[in-house]
């Protein structure tokens, strides 16, 4: 009897999230029917935050606008393409034209992709794939060689970069997890991304605001850029 009380209870409960995810079964299947991108949660693909998302639109502008129109981005990890679309955003208002004119999705491992376009050079790369240590550090070596001199390299999911020892050992022990919550910012945040960046630009080498991070590179490395 009491165990179908309890059943009972929670019957509201689930009455409600059933309804929940079906009409968020409903929304990504009207957006996907009349071809609208698509950035909510039924894919767990929720937007950029608006803050980060500005940071992003000035440096993508800036970089084009000094560049010109054979302006090159590519993208590693494009999940549901909110980031993509952004950049091509950019240029559809400079070039006035279609956006997927200037989207090619190429889909494999960012491994895979490496060694395909190893040969290429881009004035923009943004690393936004696995976040776990070992494939982000592999990420960040392979893709900065495809960096023009004089390009960016960036990415997000970087709130800041630590010079605390003892969060620096709690990342170390996560790395390979791709999300935990800090202990001591009580956020949410990727340990191997900051273990990654820290060993390859070192613990002040890259610039770094509302989570987006970007450096550019010179003959002699990489350099800090006004974000």
């Amino acid at each position: 009897m009491l165990n179908r009380k309890t059943s009972l209870l929670f019957l509201p409960y689930r009455i409600r999230m059933c309804i929940y995810e079906i009409d968020r079964w409903i929304s990504f299947k009207l957006t996907c029917l009349f071809k609208k991108p698509y950035f909510g949660i039924y894919l767990d693909a929720c937007m950029q935050p608006p803050e980060r998302l500005e940071v992003m639109n000035e440096l993508i502008e800036s970089e084009i606008s000094k560049a010109g129109q054979d302006f090159k981005i590519l993208e590693v990890g494009s999940w549901c393409g909110h980031s993509s679309t952004l950049w091509a955003s950019v240029c559809n208002n400079i070039r006035a034209s279609g956006v997927k004119d200037y989207i090619v999705p190429i889909r494999g491992t960012s491994d895979e992709m490496a060694e395909i376009l190893k040969e290429a050079a881009f004035d923009l790369i943004y690393i936004d794939g696995d976040h776990a240590y070992s494939q982000f550090k592999r990420d960040l070596i392979n893709y900065s060689k495809l960096c023009k001199i004089g390009g960016v390299l960036c990415g997000d999911d970087l709130p800041f970069m630590t010079t605390r020892d003892d969060l620096d050992e709690f990342f170390k022990e996560h790395k390979e997890e791709n999300a935990v919550r800090d202990p001591i910012t009580k956020i949410n945040c990727c340990p191997g991304v900051f273990v990654a960046m820290k060993e390859f630009f070192g613990k002040d080498g890259v610039s770094v605001k509302d989570g987006f991070w970007a450096v550019r590179k010179s003959r002699d490395g990489w350099d800090k850029i006004q974000l």
